[in-house]
């Protein structure tokens, strides 16, 4: 006997197969079922096997959404779909004999499928409506739990979802009242409910009453797609195009949130994001803030120059707790700081106790910034990963991106192990500089490397997106104002690189604009695009420990662009530009905040056919076939024999203004006190910082003098962090 529950799959109509896989699927499925490819396997209380060609289906209560299948396609494949096409036409009680199936009645729905694959729900979620409830699909989903909903979906999808929800339907379905018809399109057809509604925000006229039974309504432009089938329940959700388990478990709630506004019902959310809906910390978040200022205190009282590898799990353990109560941006710090902590106890050079004080100060700041915060500061300092579509109600006032014209690629891996790849773009529309970052943690997902053929960007690989400008639809911002990398927004190529208007950005960039905000684990660099006369030879400064490439602007100055050695992979990419010999037209050149080296991130180069062509040195691939590639062997020697040797170098002074004659001899001072674990000032430390003090004073730096007057007055662990802090922030914000 089949179990009774197998009665779910009858609700599984064509369009709610379609919106699981898609239309062509759904196709090679039933020829399958009709040629006899598809039989009962085996069947228990809690599971049926069918058997689908030479893979094994295994089928659950919970539907099609958690049935899984052992051919190696990932997400859902034929055999999936041809085995809930076996399971809706044999009813619950009978058992089937092996190889006698008949394809049902029903053509494929003239709704139109949606590529890719649902996955298994993040949580139980509510079990199978009862029999009643399946007769009305709308009455089954009206009647779940929100308690119950949002803990199946859990604290990461509610997040998201209460993120990007719009603040007119959030504030609508807070309490009883009068339906929002703009919060989606419902189509019910037996004992499915299709709930879509307009991706990104996008507007589009309300539809009013739901619609007819046996009719489904079509929305305007591109729609996030959800089936429910009432006997199945939350859990058996299906949501259309959406590869990732987060994604789906997000999707399925928002699904459910907006038909109860549509329908005038009160939604509740769990006390916890409510709380964070107030703006105000939660008892966790407190106690997580509390723990990081510990250890940091702890870390840097016994003495950076002293410390052991313990120090570094310490602190990725508070980063961990972090993150779990939503103190996102807290703990990104703790890990950075952790990973330059680690750097000192196995002995880094490249690693300075200064390097790891400085990150440390930046995250017990933070700490106490998020403890004292008003509430209306706290999104920003929490770091919640918000993802903002341009074009909704709630951004009508907010620029929309224009035409982007790419200007190149940054690779980089930070201290913390995290790894990723920095797009800069000019807004032609608005004149300014447009960000793009791409990123992974540490040790997470190994396919993401430095490779031009990944979709990194939108869903398109880096050599396509530099390959020209190009225009965004949907797009979407990140909370800190840089474009989402989302594949929700879709790439408009938008023709090709020209010559007078990479001449009218650098004019525009003439004077350098700077990417990005100072601000917690942030740092503004300055970008200008540079239009290139022509070029002189590639040299070393041993000293230094950088290759230099000597540029001559269309203006007569000459500039003189660096690399450091220890970047392989951007050196042996410039030395191959240098070597093709083809013309240079523009450099996209950055410098880091701090008066940093002139670097070229983007080399706009005349191809064969005299168009041009956008190559980024820590990107691009090098180009190994160059015809002077033989001239460059001495050179690539020598940076090689430079790269093994010693790393320390003296630095050239440089007079750089008041403010780093106050902070950058104070923070030697400060500096030395963070490695050495010593809270007693020796004689030459107290001049110095009373000296800088009084300059302080001087040019109107009140919060460097207090923060001075309090490390001369007291040198603590909390003193010396908070002036860490002030000193590094204040050469920060001077560039």
């Amino acid at each position: 006997m089949t179990p009774a529950w197998l009665a779910v799959f009858a609700g599984y109509d064509d369009a709610a197969l379609i919106a699981l896989g898609n239309a062509g699927l759904l196709r090679r499925a039933r020829k399958d079922l009709v040629g006899g490819e598809v039989s009962l396997a085996s069947e228990s209380p809690d599971e049926v096997v069918v058997a689908c060609g030479s893979a094994v289906v295994r089928l659950g209560p919970k539907g099609p959404v958690a049935a899984s299948c052992s051919c190696p396609t990932a997400g859902v494949c034929q055999h999936v779909v041809a085995a809930c096409l076996w399971a809706r036409e044999h009813p619950a009680g009978s058992t089937p004999e092996p190889g006698v199936d008949d394809a049902g009645p029903g053509a494929a729905a003239t709704d139109g499928g949606t590529d890719g694959g649902g996955g298994d729900p993040t949580g139980p979620g509510p079990g199978p409506a009862t029999t009643d409830e399946a007769a009305s699909p709308l009455a089954a989903l009206l009647s779940l739990s929100p308690a119950e909903v949002c803990r199946a979906a859990g604290k990461v999808a509610v997040r998201r979802v209460v993120e990007r929800l719009p603040s007119a339907l959030l504030a609508g379905v807070a309490a009883e009242g009068n339906g929002i018809t703009e919060a989606c399109d419902l189509a019910v057809d037996g004992a499915r409910l299709t709930i879509s509604w307009p991706i990104a925000g996008l507007a589009r006229p309300a539809t009013g009453d739901p619609a007819p039974e046996g009719r489904a309504t079509v929305p305007a432009g591109p729609s996030n797609v959800v089936v429910f089938v009432a006997p199945a329940g939350y859990g058996g959700m299906v949501v259309a195009g959406k590869s990732t388990a987060a994604d789906q478990a997000a999707a399925r709630l928002e699904a459910v949130v907006r038909a109860f506004a549509r329908e005038g019902r009160s939604w509740s959310w769990p006390h916890e994001i409510e709380v964070e809906r107030s703006g105000e910390l939660t008892t966790a978040q407190r106690a997580g803030i509390e723990e990081a200022s510990a250890v940091v205190g702890h870390v840097v009282d016994a003495g950076l120059s002293h410390l052991g590898a313990d120090a570094a799990d310490t602190l990725r353990g508070a980063a961990g707790r972090a993150r779990l109560v939503g103190l996102l941006l807290l703990h990104r710090l703790l890990l950075v700081a952790a990973g330059l902590v680690d750097g000192l106890a196995s002995r880094d050079d490249d690693v300075t106790e200064a390097d790891a004080l400085g990150a440390l100060a930046e995250a017990w700041a933070l700490a106490a910034a998020l403890r004292d915060a008003p509430a209306g500061a706290l999104p920003d300092l929490v770091g919640a990963p918000a993802r903002r579509a341009r074009g909704a109600a709630d951004d009508e006032g907010e620029e929309r991106p224009g035409r982007l014209v790419p200007l190149g690629v940054r690779w980089w891996r930070a201290a913390s192990g995290a790894r990723g790849m920095t797009l800069t773009a000019w807004d032609q529309e608005h004149g300014v500089v447009r960000t793009a970052t791409a990123a992974r943690p540490s040790g997470a997902d190994p396919a993401f490397r430095r490779d031009v053929e990944l979709p990194m960007l939108w869903g398109s690989s880096v050599a396509s997106v530099c390959a020209g400008p190009f225009t965004l639809d949907a797009p979407e911002t990140r909370p800190d104002g840089t474009l989402s990398v989302t594949s929700r927004t879709r790439r408009v190529g938008d023709g090709r690189f020209d010559v007078e208007e990479l001449r009218t950005v650098a004019d525009r960039l003439r004077d350098s604009a700077t990417t990005g905000t100072v601000g917690f684990g942030r740092a503004a660099r300055r970008v200008r695009l540079v239009m290139v006369r022509e070029t002189g030879a590639i040299g070393v400064e041993e000293v230094r420990r950088e290759v230099t490439w000597p540029v001559t602007a269309a203006d007569g100055g000459t500039q003189v662009l660096r690399v450091a050695v220890d970047q392989e992979r951007s050196v042996e990419a410039l030395l191959s530009v240098v070597a093709s010999r083809r013309p240079v037209v523009a450099v996209l050149v950055e410098r880091e905040p701090g008066g940093g080296a002139d670097e070229p991130v983007g080399i706009f180069l005349r191809d064969g056919t005299g168009g041009i062509e956008l190559f980024s040195p820590s990107m691009s691939p090098v180009y190994r076939t160059s015809p002077g590639w033989t001239a460059m062997r001495r050179l690539t020697a020598r940076i090689a024999a430079l790269r093994k040797g010693s790393t320390t170098h003296v630095a050239e002074p440089v007079d750089r203004g008041p403010v780093v004659r106050v902070c950058q001899p104070a923070l030697e001072v400060v500096d030395s006190l963070g490695a050495t674990g010593r809270r007693r000032l020796t004689g030459w430390q107290h001049e110095a910082l009373t000296a800088r003090q009084r300059l302080a004073g001087d040019l109107g730096m009140a919060t460097v003098g207090r923060s001075l007057a309090d490390l001369l007055a007291d040198p603590t662990t909390e003193n010396v962090l908070r002036a860490r802090f002030v000193l590094g922030r204040a050469l920060a914000l001077t560039g």
